[in-house]
Formats: C-alpha cells, structure tokens, sequence
C-alpha cells in the first residue's frame, strides 16, 4: 500500500509547458519529504521503501496545501499496488474458521449485489492480515465469479500500524427511517467484532459528538501518522439501507 502519487492533468485545460511547470513545482515540493519524481510520467514514489506510509502521508498533507493547484482540472491519486499472487499462496495457517453467521453475512452480500464487501490484506510474507471470509467467498465461487469480482490484495509490512477504515455519509434517524443527509464523505476506523458490509448502519464518534453514518465503502489504510487520524466507529447498529 501507499506506493506512490499519480498526479492526472485534464490536457484540455493544460498545455504541455503548463504541465512541465507544475511538474517542476511539485517535484521541488515534494523531493525535501522524500518523494522521488519518474521521468516521463507524473508519478512520485517515496525514495525509502520502509517508511513509505508515513511518507505519504506527509507528501499528501503538503499538497493539500497547494493552493495554486486548480483541483478542478489536476487529479491527486495515492496508488496501492494490487499484488498478483494466486489464494493458495496466501498464508491462512494462523487463521481460525469463521462463525457461520458472520460468513453468511459476507456471502449474502456477495450473492445480493455480485461484489465482495472488501478486499484482502496480506504482508510482506503473504501472511493474511484481513479478509479472510472475503477469500473464503471468492475461492468457493471461483469457477462461476468473473473476473472483476475478486478481491483485489493489497501488501502491507507487518510492523506498519494498519487499519479497515468504513467510508460513508451522515445520516438521520427516526424511528425505522433512515436518511442520507448530504453529499459530503467520511471515515472511520472500524474494529468491531461484527461483520460490517456496504449499506451498513453504525454509530460513529465525530468532532461534535456522537452521530450516524451509512457505509458505502470499506477500505484499509496503512502508517501510524494515517491511522492516528481517524476516529472509531462506536456501534454497529444492526440496521441496513440500500445504496
């Protein structure tokens, strides 16, 4: 995970030379917080492998910052490498069965809507860190699944601090009604026991207190700066809507 930054120019909008220019910029911004600049394409990696997260964190945070970028026409993209490596390479000798209930609950999903309710997460040893129902699914299903239904897998170094993160909007709640309050995304760290798929309802803590969100994608993220910057969820509530 966190392998580099793709910066994407909309060519309708930016001419070569402004693209060059930028370029320049960001590779003088970049360079001091140990990001290396490819030539020939707009790709940045970090220079030192094994601190790679907390490098990318801070890369991201310095561009967040760069208000001369017109956000509107540049696209700033982290890339988590998608590892090529076939399930009975993946180590799952430290892994225990399943409860039935929390395995019917991944595979309903996957039976309901054709997609796994997230990815695979190993480490540098192909040890599986998380996911496993999610190759438990996949591999039960694998001669009737295509291909762009199983699980992407995604490495992290085993002494890199790690978590699933639960992305979704506010919503309100009244009664049985649940109601998508507005456009905007967030996150949180979900560490609960209890499986957790999109369409999901939980109780999250939030700069104002306690409040409701809806899943709508699930996700890992890597490096102790990262992880430090997301509050946890509280509650599963026990409640889904369709999205």
């Amino acid at each position: 995970m966190n392998e580099g930054i793709l910066i994407a120019y909309d060519d309708t909008y930016y001419s070569i030379g402004d693209t060059l220019v930028i370029q320049k910029r960001l590779t003088d911004i970049l360079k001091p917080c140990g990001m290396r600049y490819f030539t020939g394409r707009s790709l940045y990696k970090p220079e030192d492998p094994d601190r790679r997260d907390d490098i990318m964190y801070d890369a991201m945070k310095l561009l967040s910052q760069c208000e001369w970028i017109d956000n509107k026409n540049v696209g700033i993209f982290v890339i988590d490498d998608i590892i090529s490596i076939s399930f009975s390479d993946i180590d799952c000798s430290g892994m225990v069965e399943p409860k039935s209930e929390k395995y019917k609950y991944y595979e309903d999903y996957f039976k309901k809507t054709g997609r796994m309710a997230h990815n695979i997460l190993i480490d540098e040893n192909n040890q599986i860190v998380d996911g496993y129902v999610s190759l438990l699914i996949a591999d039960k299903h694998k001669d009737n699944m295509k291909k762009w239904q199983n699980p992407a897998i995604y490495k992290v170094n085993a002494l890199v601090p790690r978590a699933k993160v639960v992305i979704g909007r506010h919503v309100d709640m009244s009664g049985t009604d649940i109601i998508i309050k507005g456009p905007q995304y967030f996150a949180w760290i979900y560490n609960k026991k209890e499986p957790v798929v999109p369409g999901d309802v939980l109780k999250v803590n939030t700069r104002k207190g306690e409040a409701y969100m809806v899943v709508e994608k699930i996700k890992y993220i890597a490096g102790k700066k990262k992880c430090a910057e997301y509050k946890k969820v509280i509650e599963h509530m026990g409640m889904r809507i369709e999205i």
